[in-house]
């Protein structure tokens, strides 16, 4: 249920999203979706907001370990970015543990990752977004409102 919360508000901020905001909504295989939010303008390097948002999805276990991610030559084509950019993230993923490479194969989610509070984190990122939803003029009766169809169940019109 969190992690459906979490990608909602992915969902909605890619709708207030202005000219120096990129989003990748990669398939990689047909059951998962890859959601990556680059800001051009940011103060952030672009791997480095790469590198975040994909540990946040790591630690919240929306990737799973050794589930595949999208290739570095993927990814840099869907965000618009130069394939070294893509190639940095995923290097410091790797050194920090997060991911491996297989040769030939792919890029991977690492099985030995210390899983975090994934409940802390999500709430935090959670935090985040109603922060720049609010900034684009998203009244709070609207989030609720969005809230309530979530946990009720239904579906985005």
């Amino acid at each position: 249920m969190c992690k459906n919360i979490y990608l909602f508000f992915i969902k909605l901020l890619t709708l207030y999203k202005t000219d120096d905001t990129v989003y990748t909504d990669s398939t990689v295989n047909t059951e998962r979706r890859i959601i990556v939010l680059i800001n051009l303008q940011g103060k952030d390097a672009i791997f480095e907001q790469i590198k975040q948002q994909m540990i946040k999805h790591i630690e919240m276990g929306i990737y799973q370990p050794d589930e595949k991610l999208p290739s570095v030559r993927s990814m840099a084509m869907d965000l618009g970015i130069n394939p070294n950019t893509v190639m940095k993230a995923y290097q410091e993923l790797e050194t920090l543990g997060y991911i491996y490479n297989i040769p030939k194969k792919g890029v991977f989610v690492s099985k030995e990752l210390h899983q975090v509070d994934a409940k802390k984190v999500l709430l935090e990122e959670l935090e985040k977004q109603i922060v720049a939803a609010k900034e684009k003029e998203v009244t709070k009766e609207e989030l609720e409102t969005l809230l309530e169809k979530v946990y009720q169940g239904e579906k985005d019109d």
